[in-house]
């Protein structure tokens, strides 16, 4: 190679040396989702998340926004009064929970953005909004939203557009257009069986078993379900405003009868539209209910534990009515798995323990099968449940139903406890109460807490139950290094 060679290979190796860092740097300072700890951002998105719902939604805005602003997402909890103060602008996206309180990763935020030693104007250089997820059929709807939409121009902030509220019970989650000509398609599972799990009960609890196709999900994930009404609930409906069933309307370049657009809509009284087809399309679609999904994927199905709720005397609840009793074995079930990180539990030889009632067996489910796989080789020191029923004699499916191995060890221990009990009735908390001191040694071991089921009654008693034993701020301390998983309906 001669000495002119030998320059000109120097030259090249030189330039493309130069493109590389210019591509580095242009990758660097360009709009972007950046990790939530660079201060290279100028935008910040933050949510509240219980269910996973307002954190699919921050996300989604998060990667809008990413297109012109350096963004990031964070979960409320790791939002500091610092950051706020150096971010120039702000997006809030905030469910609300129990009795119009923060989700669990947003209670030691707003503690701390409602402490009284802050000056007044001081977050008055961010601009803010506010995205509220809430549910009208409840009260206290989008408390939370409200409480921090407030509390944040106590401190100066500037909002940029008044709060928005999204309505569960209207269809609205904010992920997609929500008029019904932009309603995305959910995917489809197979109804492969159902199964009663108590009898002689008036409150029966039944097994489902989808056939989920190429899902994935893990233990703590939700299967987000959309019901159908009855086919007598539609007929009822049909006759009672004189409309018929056969009538035929083009919808989005798909044709439907009034009987089949009824399966999916709230059979509200409809108004005084002229024609009949602006008269269907009116009624509100149908709300999706939430399951938390019994299983895992190496079992091959999708499991659901679903309590068949009464209404009106002897109607069984749309969702639930619909599932255990009017969707035929073999038929479609429409629904979507959302990711639920509150509820994935750490793999770890830590001890364990889950609580719950009812239909909060499902969560116990997925979970005792995650830390029982035999292809998982680290195991918890100790797996333990306490599950709360009504009466011994009809619902004492515990062992039955949770997928303990028959030759489990000392390190699998099962607590069934039964409200309605003649001889020793007792709650969850009972039992939490009675082993007060062995839960506070436990916690000095690592370990994590998950609490599956209905917030009134059981949930809230659970948690008051906890703040007693080990006090708030220290069961604060555990929501905050998720040690505390609470999937909670």
């Amino acid at each position: 190679m001669t000495e002119l060679d030998r320059l000109l290979l120097a030259l090249a190796l030189l330039t493309l040396y130069i493109l590389w860092v210019c591509v580095l740097l242009w990758k660097h300072n360009k709009p972007g989702l950046r990790p939530g700890n660079t201060d290279k951002t100028d935008f910040l998105v933050a949510y509240a998340s219980q269910t996973g719902n307002a954190r699919a939604l921050a996300e989604m805005h998060a990667n809008e926004k990413a297109q012109h602003h350096n963004v990031a997402l964070l979960p409320l909890s790791s939002v500091t009064l610092e950051r706020l103060q150096q971010a120039k602008r702000a997006l809030f996206v905030v469910s609300t929970y129990g009795h119009g309180e923060p989700p669990d990763n947003g209670r030691s935020f707003f503690r701390m953005l409602r402490k009284t030693n802050k000056e007044p104007g001081c977050l008055s250089s961010l601009v803010f909004d506010v995205v509220a997820l809430g549910d009208s059929q409840y009260p206290h709807f989008c408390a939370f939203g409200e409480q921090l939409y407030k509390q944040l121009q106590v401190w100066g902030a500037i909002p940029a557009s008044s709060i928005t509220r999204l309505d569960h019970a209207k269809g609205e989650d904010g992920l997609q257009d929500d008029t019904e000509r932009n309603h995305s398609p959910l995917d489809e599972f197979v109804l492969s069986s159902r199964q009663q799990l108590n009898h002689g009960t008036a409150h029966p609890l039944f097994e489902i078993t989808l056939t989920p196709g190429n899902s994935d999900w893990q233990a703590g994930d939700i299967l987000d379900v959309m019901p159908q009404n009855s086919a007598d609930a539609i007929e009822t409906w049909l006759q009672s405003h004189d409309i018929d069933g056969s009538y035929t309307f083009e919808i989005n370049n798909q044709n439907w009868t009034a009987r089949q657009w009824l399966a999916t809509r709230q059979l509200n009284t409809p108004g005084p539209d002229a024609c009949l087809s602006d008269t269907l399309t009116a009624l509100p679609r149908l709300a999706t209910r939430s399951y938390t999904i019994a299983s895992i994927p190496k079992e091959g199905v999708i499991t659901l534990i679903v309590r068949r709720h009464m209404r009106d005397g002897n109607n069984p609840g749309i969702a639930s009515g619909w599932l255990t009793a009017f969707a035929e074995e073999h038929s479609a079930i429409q629904g979507r798995i959302r990711v639920n990180p509150a509820c994935h539990l750490s793999v770890g030889n830590g001890p364990l323990l889950l609580i719950g009632a009812g239909s909060g067996i499902a969560g116990l489910r997925a979970q005792v099968a995650k830390f029982t796989d035999t292809r998982s080789a680290i195991k918890p020191a100790l797996l333990w449940v306490i599950y709360g029923e009504r009466d011994p004699l009809h619902d004492d499916i515990a062992i039955a139903t949770l997928p303990i191995p028959n030759c489990h060890n000392d390190n699998i221990r099962v607590d069934s406890v039964f409200s309605r009990c003649p001889d020793n009735p007792q709650y969850v908390q009972d039992k939490l109460r009675q082993h007060a001191e062995e839960i506070k040694q436990l916690i000095m071991q690592g370990l994590q807490i998950y609490v599956c089921g209905s917030y009134a009654g059981m949930g809230e008693s659970v948690h008051a139950t906890l703040i007693d034993i080990l006090g708030d701020d220290d069961l604060q301390m555990l929501t905050d290094h998720h040690r505390y998983h609470r999937d909670i309906y």
